[in-house]
């Protein structure tokens, strides 16, 4: 209300009132601010998680699973098996494994291995599990495939004797391979992700490999294992500042004062 004193015109509004709409509009501005901030970080990494994938043998033979990655690269799983004989005809040996690396194409990726295995006349970085929150290592990068899990079975007709042997001589469930690929939307540029995997070794079958998750940064950072995007301290600040805002309008329409 306005009442004139001295010949002017003075508000009687209570001066705590005037101070909420200043207070408001300081708010709303500060979480623009805050939202129209660069992030940075974290809240880069892109994850995949619409729905498990699958490649092994014992449910049924399913031979591939391809990452959905940018640009041109081809980078998965697959699923293979190699049958041979020695020349006798005496000893049957069927090999069943899975690798993940390069599906084709002309781009570049790899995998995070632990050191360099012979399997079947050719060197392959051996993928052994590892545990969240590990760090992407650049020096234990490999641009191959790997061997994720390995089943053999040997028979011999002359001994009438039957053996199996597989890698890693254990299951894991949960647990991450690191990659690497090229990403031709960014000049080739490289970048680094993580995959959630889980390992079975069925008895006779063959590995069979669950793909959970898997994520990757497009800036190039070398991420964390398990790592998903979080939101930034400036993100945080933003939420803040709108909930206040929030509150502060609805202080302001309830405290406004009645029109004449």
């Amino acid at each position: 209300m306005t009442t004139k004193k001295d010949g002017l015109s003075v508000s009687s509004q209570p001066a705590e009132r005037k101070g909420d709409s200043t207070k408001l509009v300081s708010l709303l501005a500060l979480a623009a601010g805050a939202t129209a901030m660069p992030q940075s970080g974290n809240a880069d990494i892109i994850v995949n998680d619409s729905s498990p994938g699958y490649v092994g043998f014992s449910g049924g033979f399913t031979g591939q699973y391809d990452f959905d990655l940018p640009g041109t690269v081809q980078f998965g799983l697959r699923a293979h098996q190699v049958s041979t004989s020695t020349s006798t005809g005496l000893r049957s040996t069927v090999f069943r494994y899975v690798t993940a690396g390069t599906q084709g194409g002309a781009l570049a990726a790899g995998v995070q291995g632990s050191y360099s295995a012979v399997f079947l006349g050719l060197y392959h970085p051996a993928i052994l599990p590892q545990n969240q929150g590990a760090p992407w290592s650049s020096a234990l990068a490999y641009f191959a495939n790997g061997l994720v899990g390995v089943f053999g079975s040997q028979y011999s007709f002359l001994s009438q004797t039957f053996s199996t042997f597989y890698f890693p001589d254990f299951g894991y469930d949960h647990l991450y391979m690191g990659f690497v690929f090229e990403d031709s939307t960014s000049g080739n540029a490289l970048r680094y992700g993580w995959a959630e995997l889980g390992l079975t070794i069925g008895a006779n079958l063959g590995p069979d490999v669950t793909i959970y998750r898997y994520a990757y940064d497009p800036t190039g950072t070398p991420i964390a294992m398990g790592a998903v995007p979080e939101p930034s301290s400036v993100s945080l600040l933003a939420l803040g500042a709108l909930a206040f805002g929030a509150r502060g309008v609805r202080a302001w329409r309830r405290n406004r004062p009645a029109k004449a």
